[in-house]
């Protein structure tokens, strides 16, 4: 698979917001007190920090883990 435009999610929720295929962000918590952000794409897909939202040449996104992304990227 080859992508037009590849972005890793950082620390920064604004950017990650503009982009046309995400739908929302949800703070989340777990019992102990760890907190992280989780982005919900319009497709359904789920994305957190680290991973990569890949839009394909037909114009379709895609949330990929960091393992998941290097595979596909590296093995070319």
């Amino acid at each position: 698979m080859r992508f037009k435009q590849a972005i890793q999610i950082g620390r920064n929720v604004t950017d990650i917001l503009k982009l046309p295929c995400v739908k929302g962000v949800e703070k989340l918590n777990d019992k102990a007190g760890f907190e992280w952000l989780q982005y919900t794409l319009k497709h359904g897909d789920i994305a957190e920090e680290s991973d990569w939202l890949c839009e394909d040449y037909d114009g379709k996104w895609h949330a990929l883990s960091d393992e998941e992304y290097h595979g596909i990227v590296d093995s070319k």
